[in-house]
């Protein structure tokens, strides 16, 4: 996604030194928000919703697909603006914040189908993520490898 247009005037004022606090917090919610709609909503899929139409009648809408079993994991401090940004395109999604992986505990994920994890800098720390499950659908390994 970093080679668009649209990624390259969102990360400028994530780069720019002189915008700090409000303006830094509100640079990274839309490049959080606009990663929800461009890039999740492809990857995970949405499903047709009912809503009230301002005429007063019912709509189609749209919401993620099972967005109300998602988690959004915010790691602190950093990937919290960012974060709100995805929970602002997703408001049915649980949302955590955490500071290391201990902090994520089984009762978070038992009824979570997506687990979205935001951090707004990656200095590299972090190494892999590995997702270990007993079976795989062929289908649920976008990049990587299934063992």
């Amino acid at each position: 996604m970093t080679n668009t247009n649209a990624a390259r005037l969102l990360m400028s004022p994530m780069r720019d030194a002189s915008n700090f606090g409000k303006q830094l917090r509100a640079a990274h919610n839309a490049a959080g928000m606009f990663l929800a709609v461009q890039f999740l909503a492809d990857l995970l899929g949405v499903h047709e919703v009912r809503i009230p139409h301002a005429q007063g009648h019912a709509t189609t809408g749209f919401r993620l697909a099972d967005e109300d079993r998602t988690l959004i994991i915010a790691l602190m401090r950093r990937g919290e603006p960012m974060a709100l940004g995805f929970s602002d395109v997703f408001p049915t999604a649980a949302f955590l914040h955490t500071s290391t992986p201990e902090d994520i505990k089984d009762h978070h994920l038992e009824n979570a189908k997506n687990g979205i994890l935001v951090d707004s800098v990656d200095k590299g720390k972090a190494g892999k993520v590995v997702v270990v499950a007993g079976v795989v659908q062929e289908d649920a390994v976008a990049q990587g490898h299934a063992l």
